[in-house]
């Protein structure tokens, strides 16, 4: 038995990688006695555990060592610190971005593993038809952003590249809070997964305005829409989108069905 300690909640609209994967494999929150033969999959910023006699992942998908290797502050230490407890007091550590290798080698074995994109959701459409729907100009070049006010999402660059380039009109989608930008053409969106992918189609390019290495879920779905991907910063990247980006997701198994694959393997 897969044990999922704790669920992320869901959020209205997103299909997380916790629904997907109760999808695909047989799981229980249900804690208790674990057998030999268990995993408990443990999300890291919820601390230690003691999962014996079971074998434990910590999954440490928080770039939150990164942001405090950037920004130079404690203001994160309290979860840094539960991330590298729980990577401490589990079997093995899973990752997604071999940047994030340095930071969780000394607490223990360290595996990558993709989180996965919906190619099936996220996929090119046609960018007219798709305009038309949202109300965008045909004769304009569109870019995307996708964020929130967090330091990490690169808010301050957007605006920076929009007031350089006056003529783009932006698609802007955010979450949670709406981003605080003042550009002279765009539309806002607070949508679902399956409208985001569509909104993607309507534009030319996304703009990769984070400050940190890692690429971002939602830079992937991008590149699944074909989405030429375009970075403002002179950061390096997992990888590069390159002149056909979904092919990319492909090569790197990052399509969901591959990335089944890969967890079956990798809990057998």
């Amino acid at each position: 038995m897969i044990f999922l300690s704790p669920m992320v909640y869901k959020v209205p609209g997103v299909d997380t990688f916790w629904e997907w994967f109760e999808r695909n494999f047989q799981c229980s929150h249900n804690l208790g006695s674990y057998q030999k033969d268990d995993w408990v999959l443990r999300y890291s910023t919820k601390g230690s555990i003691n999962a014996k006699p079971g074998r434990s992942v910590a999954l440490c998908w928080e770039l939150l060592p990164e942001l405090k290797k950037v920004f130079n502050t404690t203001e994160w230490d309290a979860y840094i610190n539960l991330t590298y407890q729980c990577a401490a007091s589990c079997d093995r550590i899973l990752i997604t971005s071999e940047f994030s290798r340095p930071y969780y080698e000394p607490y223990g074995k360290v595996d990558i593993m993709p989180i996965g994109v919906d190619t099936d959701l996220f996929k090119p459409m046609n960018k007219e038809e798709m305009r038309n729907k949202y109300g965008i100009p045909q004769d304009k070049e569109v870019g995307f952003w996708c964020g929130s006010t967090h330091p990490m999402k690169g808010m301050q660059n957007v605006q920076k590249y929009a007031d350089e380039n006056p003529n783009i009109f932006w698609v802007l989608v955010w979450y949670n809070e709406r981003a605080n930008l003042h550009l002279k053409g765009c539309e806002f969106f607070q949508v679902p997964q399956w409208h985001m992918a569509e909104l993607m189609n309507c534009a030319d390019f996304q703009l990769s305005a984070s400050i940190l290495r890692p690429y971002y879920i939602v830079e992937y779905e991008g590149m699944a829409c074909n989405l030429p991907q375009r970075k403002i910063l002179n950061i390096e990247k997992d990888f590069e989108a390159g002149d056909h980006p979904r092919d990319r997701i492909f090569e790197k198994q990052w399509d969901r069905n591959t990335v089944k694959k890969l967890w079956e393997e990798y809990l057998t």
